[in-house]
């Protein structure tokens, strides 16, 4: 999807840390995460995307029937 210029975020998460910032520029969200002191107090955008996506995941397999 990334090489016809589009992103999908909605689903599971396939892609490293380093691959998700070659897919947006961060260079203004690190400056100010540094300006203002943010590193190690605040999760990174990606941590906080693959955390949301890992939630869901087990919250969608929680809410699974069991079967007999």
């Amino acid at each position: 999807m990334r090489d016809v210029g589009g992103y999908s975020l909605y689903a599971d998460l396939f892609v490293t840390e380093d691959e998700f910032n070659q897919m947006f520029d961060l260079t203004l969200y690190n400056a100010v995460r540094k300006k203002y002191h943010c590193e190690g107090a605040f999760p990174k955008l990606y941590d906080k995307v693959f955390e949301l996506i890992s939630l869901r995941s087990l919250i969608k397999v929680k809410k699974k029937k069991p079967t007999f």
